[in-house]
């Protein structure tokens, strides 16, 4: 239902009810008394309808003074003393000045001419009460409703980024069979190193938490394959490891950042990339260096989506003050500094 139409039934729904609300409380013209109203010196003779209708007119107001100002601006904001207290000091003036009214004006009915006013407002205000409750309700439904689309569009566009990932999948393993097929175990063994890579991305990036020995096996395949467009020689490639356990559990693809930044902007002439990773206690600490001819940009590099920066900011969410991420450059050589306090070691 579109919000316009959906304003249109709120508007007639309005008018039904301020039309019985009508019928049921101001009695019929044949049953109105006639009352003297007193002014100053002067008197006229004025029909208790009339009062009727007004003491009508103000419960209106109190209801739709709730409803439009007080509801959205407190109830809606969770300050709901504030709401209660406004709505009762509200409701007290307007019953203390009538009452004033009254007795200067209308003697000897003012009493039940007050009464008449306390019973309407209070009605029209439990009236009030009741509609925001039940618009709050149909809200919250509402969006409730709302984000289960969202969340089964979200799921329906997540399978449909999976088609093309798990085609380029299959089509690999089809190559790699053609590989081995011709005893081409070079080739074999690159296409395999891909694989495993894409299989980790396209499935392991799903999960929460994966152990330190499938990251760093996922580091070392993009690892082999960034080498590949190195001649033997061509490049200074150092890397240290020192893990003695691996059943660690951390987020996935969360070091590959740092070593995608170093292939990416390291310098053509010269190339030299050194990547240490160790696990000391409870800390894992990850170092990544590489040589660079132009300024490098410290934090906006993406690759596939996820740079340094958007690195940084994963690592506030996931490790909030159990890391440290430093990054430096100078004298040609770019170096990433990575310390990540781990559970379960």
């Amino acid at each position: 239902m579109s919000k316009n139409k959906y304003r249109w039934i709120e508007v007639v729904a309005h008018l039904i009810f301020w039309t019985g609300i009508a019928i049921l409380f101001i009695q019929p013209v044949s049953q109105h008394q006639i009352i003297v109203e007193k002014t100053g010196e002067t008197s006229q003779l004025i029909s208790e309808g009339y009062i009727q209708w007004s003491i009508y007119a103000i419960s209106a107001s109190i209801f739709y003074l709730n409803t439009l100002i007080f509801h959205p601006f407190l109830f809606g904001k969770k300050r709901y003393w504030q709401h209660a207290s406004a709505l009762i000091l509200v409701l007290a003036i307007t019953i203390l000045l009538e009452r004033y009214y009254f007795q200067t004006r209308y003697q000897p009915l003012a009493d039940k001419l007050s009464y008449t006013a306390i019973t309407n407002h209070s009605i029209f205000v439990l009236f009030s009460l009741m509609y925001i409750l039940v618009k709050h309700h149909l809200r919250v439904l509402r969006k409730a409703k709302e984000a289960e689309m969202a969340k089964i569009s979200n799921e329906l566009d997540f399978l449909k980024s999976q088609l093309n990932p798990h085609f380029l999948f299959n089509s690999i393993n089809n190559i790699f069979s053609i590989a081995q097929k011709n005893e081409d175990n070079e080739v074999a063994g690159y296409i395999a190193g891909l694989s495993k890579t894409l299989r980790y991305s396209l499935y392991e990036n799903n999960e929460s938490e994966v152990s330190l020995s499938k990251e760093i096996e996922f580091l070392e395949s993009y690892i082999q394959m960034s080498l590949l467009r190195y001649d033997e020689g061509q490049i200074n490639f150092d890397y240290k490891k020192n893990i003695l356990k691996n059943d660690v559990q951390i987020a996935p693809s969360l070091l590959n950042p740092l070593v995608e930044n170093a292939f990416k902007h390291c310098s053509n002439n010269m190339p030299s990339i050194a990547i240490d990773i160790a696990l000391e206690e409870s800390e894992l600490i990850m170092s990544v260096s590489n040589s660079y001819g132009e300024k490098v940009s410290t934090g906006l590099p993406l690759t596939g989506g996820i740079g340094l920066k958007n690195l940084k900011r994963r690592l506030e969410l996931l490790y909030p003050d159990r890391y440290h991420f430093t990054v430096k450059e100078g004298d040609g050589i770019f170096k990433t500094n990575l310390k990540i306090q781990l559970d379960g070691v």
